[in-house]
């Protein structure tokens, strides 16, 4: 199976079949196909949130409140960690 990883769209220089955990030849096509599907929705979710730690680091942020208590620019004012402990459990 560690020679299908040659053909396989999405192989680039300077190293087209990086495996280091020799993941390719743990099952069958599928399961390796299952392991790229996965390999690209991890890695768009972690773009999204890097994304939003910068947007929230830059001071920008939606109008409005949360809940009736907690508006989303007081969230914006505080570190990370703290908003996420800010943002009440019923949304």
């Amino acid at each position: 199976l560690a020679g299908a990883l040659d053909g396989m769209p999405g192989s680039t220089s300077p190293l087209p079949n990086f495996d280091p955990l020799n993941l390719a030849n743990l099952g069958s096509s599928e399961t390796l196909a299952w392991f790229r599907a996965a390999e690209l929705k991890h890695s768009r979710a972690a773009m999204v949130a890097t994304t939003g730690y910068l947007v929230n680091a830059a001071g920008i942020h939606f109008p409005g409140m949360l809940s009736s208590d907690v508006s989303f620019e007081s969230l914006a004012s505080m570190k990370p960690i703290d908003a996420w402990d800010a943002v009440p459990d019923a949304g």
